[in-house]
């Protein structure tokens, strides 16, 4: 894995470097979710997103980075409306 990061650096501009690291990182955090979900054709409820969330950031399977923007994050998210159709 090293090898093949190593690789990809040396073929890309450096203003790139960041923006792989980033997507590798968000990659591993949607397949690491689906891997949870993936017999579940639909959580229960909206309460059990968060639960899920907690649940991988406490077991260590997911960390929280440093993200850019971070001092917007402390406003609080507005709530939607789920299609618990979908």
């Amino acid at each position: 894995m090293l090898h093949l990061l190593l690789c990809l650096r040396k073929r890309m501009a450096p203003a790139l470097w960041k923006a792989v690291r980033t997507t590798n990182a968000i990659e591993q955090g949607n397949r690491e979710c689906r891997r949870r979900i993936k017999n579940q054709t639909l959580l229960p409820c909206a309460e059990t997103v968060p639960m899920l969330f907690w649940a991988l950031l406490a077991s260590g399977k997911i960390q929280m980075g440093k993200v850019d923007g971070w001092a917007h994050l402390a406003h609080p998210i507005q709530p939607m409306p789920l299609d618990v159709a979908a």
